[in-house]
């Protein structure tokens, strides 16, 4: 992505599911073993201060918690600004997995969730520099 307003063009990739896994029903073959979401984006991190990620997940995961945790913690170390958005609802309140959120956390991550309306000011935010445990306490309700 490039503007008027940005020197070089942003590189930006999508990718589902933060450690998720295949899934089948009775009689099916195995699906293959898919890559997760942040292992799918950690080789377009050449620059990891100036790389936002923005991790869209209720974090209830059917892959391995530990290993996302510690690709989150290993990104964020490496100077990412990463993110944990919860939820995008009207009201603004997800459902996640406590515990997990907690963690990251408990690591400098922001988790929370916010309204549509207010998702701009997270990523001007981001983008701006602030700090996102101030900004998230700002946009949204937090549970630490």
């Amino acid at each position: 992505m490039q503007t008027d307003e940005c020197e070089k063009p942003h590189k930006i990739a999508k990718a589902g599911g933060s450690e998720g896994k295949g899934r089948r029903t009775r009689g099916q073959k195995p699906a293959p073993r898919r890559r997760s979401g942040c292992a799918y984006c950690e080789p377009f991190v050449t620059e990891p201060r100036k790389t936002i990620f923005l991790l869209v997940s209720d974090l209830y995961e059917g892959g391995n918690r530990t290993a996302m945790i510690r690709r989150l913690r290993d990104m964020h170390e490496s100077g990412v600004r990463t993110i944990c958005l919860l939820a995008l609802s009207d009201d603004g309140l997800p459902v996640y997995d406590e515990e997990v959120a907690r963690k990251l956390s408990a690591l400098g991550i922001p988790c929370f969730g916010c309204s549509p309306d207010r998702l701009p000011e997270l990523i001007e935010g981001a983008l701006k520099g602030h700090d996102l445990q101030q900004l998230a306490s700002r946009i949204g309700k937090v549970r630490q």
